[in-house]
């Protein structure tokens, strides 16, 4: 495939994308976002996952890092 047709075919992949935080991902890796509002937007499942986080800290349910690195050594 020569850069050209690979370019058109980009094209034409990136015009039927709907998803709306895809696109300002794909914006970002080009290098072509807004550079002042380059804020990064968790998807559903990574607020999820620091909201399970918060919860597990709240209840105590974390190593400090000696006890992580002491794991980290026994592994």
């Amino acid at each position: 495939m020569t850069t050209l047709e690979l370019r058109q075919k980009l094209i034409k992949q990136i015009n039927n994308i709907e998803d709306e935080m895809l696109l300002h991902e794909m914006s970002r890796l080009a290098g072509i976002g807004d550079e002042e509002s380059d804020i990064y937007c968790f998807t559903k499942e990574e607020r999820d996952t620091v909201e399970e986080a918060r919860k597990q800290y709240k209840r105590g349910e974390y190593l400090s890092n000696t006890e992580a690195n002491k794991l980290f050594e026994e592994w």
